[in-house]
């Protein structure tokens, strides 16, 4: 990202040079490159950097010194972060899809579990749309309309009539949501 365009100067004014870079890997790049991301100053920090400024000065067909100074940086790995362990969801072979006899990683996560179906996991692990926002709050919805499920059958289409009609369906659980409906039909 590079925010200093020059926009807003004044005549005569020299254009703002800093530039702030984000980058964001995952899987084998992440692997990679969240093993240099160490303490400032470190020789796998200084490495780090170097690295960065050299694909940045490739990616744009400059020569390194073209770039001017690095005044400062800050790199992070949510691999190591301790209260995170990971930025999201990355399913790896066999986990997301199914392959062979029984269910996949994924399905048993989205499923209710234990306590009679009463365990509910809900997370962006658990939607088709894991690590964005989207899939943590379609799991959420998921993991509602399942609760609905276990009341009562008397409380059921008024409390169903009133999330549908507040929260609508999400389109990765229209396809469920309509078979249900028609199978509970026939």
């Amino acid at each position: 990202m590079y925010p200093s365009y020059g926009w807003n100067l004044k005549p005569g004014q020299d254009p703002v040079s800093d530039v702030i870079l984000a980058s964001y890997v995952w899987g084998q790049d992440e692997q990679r490159l969240g093993g240099l991301v160490h303490a400032n100053g470190t020789e796998a920090d200084k490495l780090l950097v170097e690295l960065v400024l050299d694909n940045l000065a490739t990616l744009h067909g400059i020569d390194r010194e073209q770039m001017g100074e690095l005044v400062d940086h800050k790199a992070w790995n949510w691999h190591d972060d301790p209260y995170a362990r990971g930025a999201f969801a990355l399913f790896g072979p066999a986990q997301f899809g199914r392959i062979g006899h029984g269910e996949s990683l994924f399905t048993s996560l989205r499923k209710p579990a234990g306590a009679n179906s009463r365990i509910h996991i809900a997370g962006e692990a658990t939607s088709v749309h894991h690590a964005w926002v989207l899939g943590a709050l379609n799991s959420a919805w998921r993991a509602v309309n399942h609760a609905i499920e276990l009341r009562p059958k008397k409380d059921q289409a008024a409390l169903f009539e009133k999330f549908y009609d507040e929260w609508a369906i999400p389109q990765e659980e229209q396809l469920t949501h309509n078979l249900k409906m028609k199978k509970e039909k026939s």
